[in-house]
């Protein structure tokens, strides 16, 4: 048993060990956000009755305004 003398080899280990974790937390939470968005665009084009409300006029592209709306909704949310 090596004891105290791999105190400082444990300790890299650890801080290695957080910074993996924190990395794939934070894929993790990237992937939960757009899941999440996804889920309220399919949420609300399933009430609309189709992805149509969404789109550019003329195109099949979702306008960006909607991204900004649900952005600004969930941000509101995490505030109240």
């Amino acid at each position: 048993m090596m004891g105290d003398a791999t105190l400082p080899n444990r300790f890299d280990f650890m801080v290695e060990q957080e910074t993996l974790l924190e990395q794939k937390i934070a894929v993790l939470q990237a992937n939960l956000a757009f899941l999440r968005w996804k889920k309220w665009y399919y949420e609300h084009a399933k009430d609309a009755g189709t992805e149509a409300v969404f789109w550019i006029p003329g195109t099949h592209i979702v306008d960006p305004k909607w991204r900004a709306q649900y952005v600004a909704t969930t941000e509101t949310e995490k505030t109240d």
